[in-house]
């Protein structure tokens, strides 16, 4: 083998013989080696579907990938191709068609992917790589609308431990929450819907200003993600999480097409700098002219004006069951704490705030 390893495998004969014994390896169930000959002979797609048909190892792949092909272009199509295909279930070109569509403004409706695989984290990932972040963000809100989709899907971390036994990953609502919040704010899908929406950013603090404005609005999805994490929480034992999602809750509600009408153009300049404050002021008023009544001009282009007249404001109306799931983590937590104080023993902390709740009573509190 030494010799063998030693002959230039860029002459076509020792392709073929590469080639040979890999095709030789498959046949005995030695599928690693057989994705190293591939690699060998310059055969990358062979040694990936290898590698992930048989060994099931996504990432594995992907490493493989990014170390054979050097050059940035041909690593990124390739990978497209892979993470398409692999994890949201659908071909490279229908996946272009769909984001050249959304950023078209021919839909307004988030993209879904109903082959794709069940782990939204997966998904999340795949689409970060492919400089998707607003998808990649968005797609955590596919389970929020659709709970049973978890159920339903057959959800599978393509990875094998030593008994090569495929292992099983449920994701839940919490889960989803946090690493929701987490990428909802992250500068770069701020600044790709900025960019989306024809919104150019002048300056550092205009672009915080629209990060906190962003923050603090919410779709229909992203309210049914907050009140199911809640309810997740509290079915869980854990009402005292349950109340902090709840309290985490903006209280402006709206679909994030409205971001441009809400808030002003900073491209523009302000009314403050169109007048010219060194002029004399001269205002005549006529009396026999009709009272008009003057309303404000919205700021705005457009296709965000299109994407408004689609999307109006949030029809969700989620606070009869916000209140229910306030009322239910605060009465939880508040007979946790009334369970403590039926102990009267001192050294514990519900013994000592019994005997408090006993002094002020006494004394006519």
């Amino acid at each position: 083998m030494y010799e063998f390893f030693r002959e230039d495998f860029t002459q076509e004969k020792w392709k073929k013989a590469s080639l040979k014994n890999a095709f030789i390896l498959m046949s005995k169930q030695r599928f690693h080696h057989a994705a190293a000959f591939f690699l060998l002979a310059g055969s990358i797609k062979d040694a990936l579907q290898i590698i992930l048909a048989r060994i099931h190892d996504l990432q594995l792949a992907i490493v493989i990938l990014r170390l054979y092909e050097v050059e940035a272009e041909a690593q990124f199509e390739l990978l497209s191709e892979l993470l398409c295909k692999e994890v949201l279930g659908c071909e490279v070109e229908h996946f272009r068609q769909l984001t050249k569509n959304y950023e078209s403004k021919k839909t307004v409706e988030p993209i879904t992917f109903p082959n794709a695989r069940g782990d939204p984290f997966e998904r999340s990932m795949s689409l970060w790589i492919m400089n998707e972040y607003v998808f990649s963000v968005e797609t955590f809100l596919e389970e929020a609308n659709d709970p049973k989709r978890i159920k339903d899907r057959e959800i599978k971390m393509e990875r094998t431990n030593s008994d090569d036994t495929l292992r099983h990953f449920e994701p839940s609502f919490p889960d989803i929450f946090n690493f929701y919040s987490f990428l909802r704010r992250h500068p770069l899908v701020i600044r790709q819907k900025l960019t989306r929406a024809g919104i150019a950013m002048t300056t550092t603090e205009h672009f915080l200003t629209w990060t906190r404005r962003i923050g603090s609005r919410l779709s229909d999805s992203e309210k049914r993600l907050y009140l199911r994490t809640a309810n997740a929480h509290l079915d869980s034992g854990c009402p005292l999480l349950s109340l902090d999602v709840l309290t985490s809750l903006p209280k402006q509600f709206g679909q994030e097409a409205e971001l441009e009408v809400i808030l002003p153009d900073v491209s523009k300049p302000s009314l403050d700098e169109q007048i010219d404050w060194s002029m004399p002021v001269s205002s005549k008023l006529n009396q026999e002219e009709p009272f008009t009544s003057i309303k404000p001009e919205i700021s705005g282009n457009s296709l965000t004006k299109d994407l408004i007249s689609k999307h109006e404001l949030s029809t969700l109306d989620c606070s009869s069951e916000l209140q229910d799931l306030k009322l239910f983590s605060t009465l939880s937590i508040m007979t946790d704490e009334l369970t403590t104080l039926a102990n009267g023993d001192y050294e514990i902390p519900g013994g000592q705030l019994r005997l408090k709740a006993l002094l002020l009573v006494g004394k006519g509190m």
